[in-house]
């Protein structure tokens, strides 16, 4: 099935319709797949971005970072690649790190599925500024944000003054 596809010549569209069979894999198995696919296809972004996402979802941070290093270092104009990575960043407390890479996204027009993750890049961009305490940048980036941002901040509950962030959405809904 997909390892016959390792041999053969791999698309971006073959690399996203299978990842699904090798998230389905138990961890190793699934990044021997992914490794296979670096080693015959090393300049292709898309094979970095799904072996970050598989050390993304089993909680390997640093490995995620770096290979989303690598796919933006192949292609800079994928919006999903620099939202990835900010939010490994937040999860690794690299918050100005991941300030920057959703201010790309918001800032940069060119980007491709930038629309599709435009209003996520504003809530985790606040996530960020709300973990190093700069509660006066949030209140620019509310006014992008779906009004139930604040269940994003469930995982990440015990890095951000909650209390805090009520107090600056509070004072934001009162001045308009």
């Amino acid at each position: 099935m997909f390892i016959k596809k390792l041999y053969g010549c791999l698309t971006n569209e073959d690399i996203y319709f299978q990842s699904n069979f090798i998230f389905e894999q138990n961890f190793n198995d699934a990044l021997k797949i992914a490794n296979k696919l670096i080693i015959k296809y090393s300049k292709n972004s898309e094979c970095y971005f799904l072996r970050g996402d598989l050390f993304l979802s089993n909680n390997k941070y640093t490995e995620a970072i770096n290979d989303y290093d690598m796919g933006i270092k192949i292609n800079k104009n994928n919006a999903i690649y620099f939202y990835t990575r900010g939010s490994a960043l937040i999860e690794t407390s690299k918050f100005l790190e991941a300030v920057d890479d959703f201010q790309i996204i918001i800032e940069s027009k060119y980007l491709i599925n930038r629309q599709y993750i435009l209003s996520s890049a504003y809530t985790f961009r606040i996530i960020a500024y709300c973990c190093i305490g700069k509660w006066e940048k949030i209140h620019t980036d509310i006014d992008f944000v779906n009004e139930n941002f604040i269940t994003y901040l469930y995982p990440i509950k015990n890095k951000i003054d909650k209390k805090r962030l009520e107090e600056c959405i509070n004072n934001h809904i009162r001045l308009e």
